[in-house]
């Protein structure tokens, strides 16, 4: 393990490529590479941050609302159902036999 941090110190591309790899391979691995993290954060300085400056807010303007004309239904006029004419059925009249004397 100490040949991996040797080498990660000396190779960025090697550091990034061991990380990948560890990262897959269950919590051991990634404890291991937290622990490298956190020492290594130690090492560092603390930069001073710079104080931003505060940009002042423009206020905003209200808009009116417009209001909205209710547009005028048209009546739908009423379509008038023409009725429909019952044809009459014509009666066949029946032919009535005459009786045959005997």
């Amino acid at each position: 393990m100490d040949d991996f941090r040797r080498a990660m110190e000396d190779d960025p591309q090697l550091k990034r490529f061991l990380v990948e790899l560890f990262t897959f391979r269950g919590t051991s691995a990634k404890r291991w590479w937290i622990s490298v993290a956190k020492k290594k954060k130690k090492k560092k300085k603390k930069k001073k941050k710079k104080k931003k400056k505060k940009k002042k807010k423009k206020k905003k303007r209200k808009k009116k609302k417009k209001r909205k004309k209710k547009k005028k239904r048209k009546k739908k006029k009423k379509k008038k159902k023409k009725k429909k004419k019952k044809k009459k059925k014509k009666k066949k009249k029946k032919k009535k036999k005459k009786k045959k004397w005997k």
